[in-house]
């Protein structure tokens, strides 16, 4: 069984949500080509989404 490669959240890696230039290329690559950029942004939001669910669960205390 293969475990997925969690990052660390205190460093969040260089494509963050967070990271305002990257979003701009993000938004050149979806006018070149939506589908390559649909999965990168579909993998950011992936990630967002399991780090609320994980900071939501531990102080719920799962």
């Amino acid at each position: 069984m293969q475990h997925a490669n969690l990052t660390n959240p205190v460093n969040p890696p260089p494509e963050s949500y967070t990271d305002f230039g990257h979003l701009a290329d993000l938004r050149r690559q979806a006018q070149a080509d939506p589908d390559k950029a649909l999965s990168a942004v579909a993998r950011q939001f992936e990630s967002l989404f399991i780090k609320m669910m994980l900071k939501s669960m531990r102080e719920a205390g799962f």
